[in-house]
């Protein structure tokens, strides 16, 4: 009987409750069909155009309207009427980008109600408001390059359901506005105490550090500090036991560096390399199959160019099927077109494990120059950071990048570089046309 001869500002107030009911639709009915002028569908509209980030406290009803709160068994109890279901403390979640079932168990004395996160301290019969969104921690972060910590924390928003957002750990511990400007940058919008929401990550945060080991955060491929070499989300090698957790451009990429087809079928059709004509080819792609061993070496890059002026010399061939060892040649080879800062996060994230861009020399000659520049230095020049305070950090990489052209790039790039190249670690190989790439029809390159 909440709205029952109020006026329409107290039953929308009472709506906030039937927001955040199990079944929304007969509470927000019970709330109001009491109300001399019920209309189902203007019923509806309302509870649907809550704006509030929670249920409606008891504080807004009793400055409204207090007699009816006088008399509630509850007064002083509870918060918000919302709190009178039992609550659950586990859950059965799908996290996005996952097709496997995730059981969300909290840690004790914490509660889902009404879609919002409430605690109950042991000796004290009374639910403490934590936060107007279903929110858990799914695993630490530990990020051994840049010496730090995170969580991830997965958020169950209104409309876009549960997303996974990433908090620096530290700014967890310290709470406050840091920690509410951090979750407001994330859209996860905190007007009430943030400190009890603190409180309950770092208690959920210290219940994973004694169950499990945190993940570890990559940000590139290849060969890492510790020893290892990262291959998608596969860790090879190295002492490290936590999970791998891709971060930045590296999480894009994990799809595109994962085994796909059969190996033996692989296998076989690199006999292509053994045809008459196709002796460069063949060394380009054993460079790219090689690709981390240039970890050893002591220069950071070099840059193998394919060129032939006629088509069906296998160069875009040769590229491909070199990147194709390490995963899908049609999404981790780059092109000339492409923005030079896409080609050297490209470099930095793939790090160790060889590139390939197709058509080089449709560059032109500036832009073509700085990047054989950039090349040999095995990093990108150095850029200042968008608040101009500082350099971001750089793209760095070692491996052998393949490229093809259609003109002679000692030419384009001129005499004075291409006199240097062997310094600058260029080297052209002049592909002829291979009549067996399209022997009789059988197109044995397609193959």
């Amino acid at each position: 009987n909440l709205s029952r001869g109020l006026g329409d500002v107290y039953k929308r107030q009472a709506l906030g409750i039937a927001k955040f009911c199990e079944d929304k639709e007969d509470a927000a009915i019970r709330l109001s069909n009491g109300h001399p002028d019920f209309d189902y569908d203007d019923c509806m509209e309302k509870m649907n155009g809550w704006s509030g980030t929670g249920p409606t406290v008891c504080t807004t009803f009793e400055n409204y309207c207090p007699e009816p709160c006088e008399s509630c068994e509850h007064r002083g109890k509870i918060t918000s009427p919302a709190q009178l279901t039992g609550g659950v403390t586990e859950v059965e979640v799908e996290l996005p980008d996952s097709e496997e079932i995730e059981t969300v168990s909290l840690p004790n004395g914490y509660s889902f109600k009404n879609k919002c996160l409430y605690y109950r301290h042991p000796k004290l019969d009374e639910d403490i408001f934590v936060s107007p969104y279903m929110m858990w921690v799914v695993s630490r972060v530990t990020d051994y390059e840049g010496d730090s910590n995170s969580a991830l924390i997965a958020v169950e928003f209104p409309r876009e359901g549960v997303k996974v957002i990433t908090i620096d750990a530290v700014l967890i511990a310290v709470g406050g506005n840091d920690l509410r400007k951090a979750l407001a940058a994330k859209q996860v919008y905190i007007k009430e105490d943030i400190e009890p929401l603190k409180n309950y990550l770092m208690t959920y945060l210290r219940k994973l550090q004694s169950a499990i080991a945190a993940d570890i955060s990559y940000t590139h491929f290849g060969w890492q500090d510790n020893g290892s070499f990262l291959l998608g989300d596969r860790v090879i090698g190295g002492k490290i036991t936590g999970k791998p957790h891709l971060d930045g451009i590296a999480k894009m990429y994990r799809d595109r560096l994962s085994a796909k087809g059969d190996l033996e079928t692989w296998m076989e059709a690199t006999r292509i390399f053994d045809l008459p004509g196709m002796e460069f080819q063949n060394f380009a792609f054993f460079l790219a199959l090689g690709a981390p061993l240039l970890h050893g070496a002591h220069f950071p890059s070099a840059l193998v160019n394919l060129y032939s002026g006629d088509s069906g010399s296998g160069k875009t061939l040769t590229g491909k099927f070199g990147i194709s060892a390490w995963g899908n040649p049609e999404t981790l080879g780059g092109k000339a077109k492409d923005t030079e800062a896409a080609f050297y996060k490209n470099f930095g994230t793939l790090k160790n494990i060889g590139a390939y861009v197709d058509e080089m020399t449709t560059m032109d000659t500036d832009q073509l120059r700085r990047f054989v520049m950039c090349i040999q230095d095995g990093k990108e020049k150095e850029r200042l950071n968008k608040d101009a305070n500082g350099f971001r950090p750089q793209a760095k990489w070692r491996m052998p990048i393949i490229t093809s052209s259609n003109k002679d790039m000692y030419d384009q790039l001129g005499k004075s570089v291409a006199s240097e190249a062997e310094e600058l670690r260029i080297l052209q190989l002049s592909c002829p046309r291979v009549p067996y790439l399209e022997k009789h029809g059988t197109r044995v390159g397609y193959k």
